[in-house]
C-alpha cells in the first residue's frame, strides 16, 4: 500500500489535540475509529403529519370531547387515513359513552375533518377517514391520490369554519 491510497481522516491539529489530551499513550497505542452515519430516530416509528392551519382553524370551535376524539383518531389512524374502529370500540378506548362519541364524530363530520362512507365489503357498516387536508399517514404521493378521490367540496374544511371564531379565554392557572 502506498501513501496515495490512504486518506487523511483527521487534521494534524485534531491529532495534536488528541495527543495532548491522552498524553504519550497515543504514540504506542492502537486506535480504532468507527465512522458511520446515524439512522434517523423516527425511522420505523409510526407518525402522522398534521397540517397546522386546519388544526388552528378548528381548535376554537370544537368541544373537549371532540378534541379528545380527534387526538385519538390521529394517533390510531391507519395508512391512507382509514380509521379502523367503530363507535363502540372508540367509546370503550376513550371511556366515553357511545352517544358522546357519536356526537363528537358527527361534529367532526360537520366540520369535514372526518369523512364518512360505506364499507366496501359490508354496506351496512360505516367507514371513517380523516380528511387528508387535516392530517396524513402515508406518503405524499398517496396523499395526492387520496385527495383526488374525493369531491373537493367534501374536503373543504375552511368553507365550514365560521368567520368569527370563539376567542380563547386566558387561563391564569397556567
Amino acid at each position: 500500500m502506498g501513501k496515495e491510497n490512504k486518506k487523511q481522516i483527521i487534521s494534524k491539529s485534531d491529532m495534536i489535540a488528541i495527543k495532548n489530551a491522552t498524553g504519550d499513550i497515543v504514540d504506542t497505542a492502537k486506535i480504532t475509529m468507527i465512522i458511520q452515519r446515524d439512522t434517523p430516530k423516527y425511522k420505523g416509528e409510526p407518525f402522522t403529519m398534521l397540517f397546522q392551519a386546519v388544526n388552528k382553524a378548528i381548535a376554537r370551535n370544537i368541544t373537549p370531547v371532540t378534541a379528545k376524539l380527534l387526538l385519538y383518531l390521529i394517533s390510531d389512524v391507519g395508512y391512507g387515513n382509514a380509521v379502523g374502529k367503530g363507535i363502540s370500540q372508540i367509546s370503550k378506548d376513550l371511556c366515553y359513552s357511545e352517544r358522546q362519541v357519536y356526537r363528537a364524530m358527527k361534529e367532526l363530520e360537520d366540520l369535514k375533518v372526518v369523512v364518512k362512507s360505506k364499507n366496501e365489503t359490508d354496506g351496512r357498516l360505516a367507514m371513517y377517514f380523516i380528511n387528508p387536508t387535516q392530517s396524513w399517514k402515508g406518503t405524499i404521493k398517496d396523499r395526492a391520490a387520496k385527495i383526488s378521490e374525493f369531491n373537493p367540496k367534501q374536503l373543504d374544511i375552511f368553507g365550514e369554519i365560521p368567520s368569527e371564531t370563539k376567542k380563547l379565554i386566558p387561563n391564569e392557572d397556567f
